[in-house]
């Protein structure tokens, strides 16, 4: 059975976040993700083909959504292909302040920079996000985007007060002494921790404007980013995969949907039919293991954690839209564990 997985981001009117459609498989070695604006706030039907079964969902603003699009007789690529036609690709980044975000980050960025600058002068040490927000004229989802974008360097805090690199004269240096909670940055609490123990806690977030997987660092109350923070096609393998590992009805959604390859393993819905050592699952048995499936409401003491931010700069420079915003790239680098945000 192969399946493509389609994530529905649904939005209040209210909020400053527009509506996101993830479509993600984790066959072959690259997988595929991909985001898109969704077709009249809802999951993509034109042209599917009768031999796709396609899941029940009950969306309804706001949530977030899973629909699932299967067959065990078209390929992969075909029910990509099928589920993306005419689909437009959403803007790969976006800013996390609605209207004001342009003059918020420039004044930000400038008013680092004017610090950095003085610091490099006096041979002091680099700047410290806690000078910075004393001065308050940068906000936390402001300090993630400028880290995101590569425009600032956050590093390390060592108990000497220096970073861990010397301050560049291209790009800022920030010490990272101030801890961002999930909750500053991540889309209006959209947050969704695992549901199934694992020795590593993880969850999904969409942040800015993309799904992404994290890890917790229950040692240091930090979360980290596991998925590339510029979106590459492993990342639909790094969200499939925690979905399978960690949501309570994907799981039971894999096991079922195995007995199925492997007949003797289980001799679930024994009217389906069999062709070659392999059993054929009807679309009515399909929906009937797989009920609309909608993310719980986020935990709110996983709020509380933080997020490091240390690691952004260096994945600045596998960014894939760099040359151009459309540019896909299957490459990925998994961010550096060892780099340890340290309040």
């Amino acid at each position: 059975m192969n399946c493509i997985f389609a994530i529905l981001l649904l939005t209040s009117p209210d909020t400053m976040y527009n509506e996101r459609l993830v479509v993600a498989h984790n066959h072959a070695a690259s997988g595929y993700y991909g985001v898109f604006h969704p077709p009249h706030k809802k999951f993509p039907m034109r042209n599917i083909s009768p031999e796709i079964i396609v899941t029940e969902s009950n969306a309804h603003e706001p949530g977030t959504f899973t629909k699932l699009y299967c067959s065990d007789t078209k390929s992969v690529n075909t029910i990509l292909k099928q589920v993306i036609n005419r689909l437009q690709p959403a803007k790969p980044r976006f800013y996390p302040e609605f209207n004001t975000v342009k003059y918020v980050t420039e004044t930000c960025l400038a008013n680092i920079n004017s610090n950095a600058k003085k610091s490099i002068m006096s041979k002091a040490v680099p700047v410290s996000m806690k000078e910075i927000y004393e001065q308050g004229k940068c906000s936390d989802s402001s300090i993630v985007y400028l880290a995101t974008q590569g425009l600032i360097n956050l590093k390390k805090n060592h108990n000497t007060g220096k970073s861990d690199v010397p301050a560049s004269k291209s790009v800022s240096v920030v010490i990272a002494d101030s801890p961002v909670p999930m909750r500053n940055v991540i889309h209006d609490g959209y947050f969704f921790p695992g549901q199934i123990y694992q020795p590593k806690k993880q969850a999904l977030a969409w942040f800015q404007g993309d799904l992404h997987v994290f890890e917790l660092d229950q040692e240091l109350n930090h979360w980290n980013i596991l998925t590339n923070i510029y979106p590459q096609d492993n990342n639909g393998i790094l969200i499939i995969n925690f979905l399978s590992e960690f949501m309570e009805e994907f799981v039971t959604l894999k096991a079922q949907l195995g007995s199925f390859e492997n007949p003797h393993q289980n001799p679930f819905l024994p009217s389906s039919s069999s062709h070659g050592g392999v059993r054929k699952i009807s679309a009515d048995q399909f929906r009937s293991i797989y009920s609309s499936f909608a993310f719980p409401p986020f935990a709110p003491e996983d709020q509380t954690n933080f997020l490091d931010l240390t690691k952004f700069y260096d994945m600045k420079n596998i960014n894939p839209y760099a040359d151009s915003p459309m540019a896909r790239s299957a490459r990925f680098v998994r961010p550096d564990m060892d780099k340890v945000f340290v309040v």
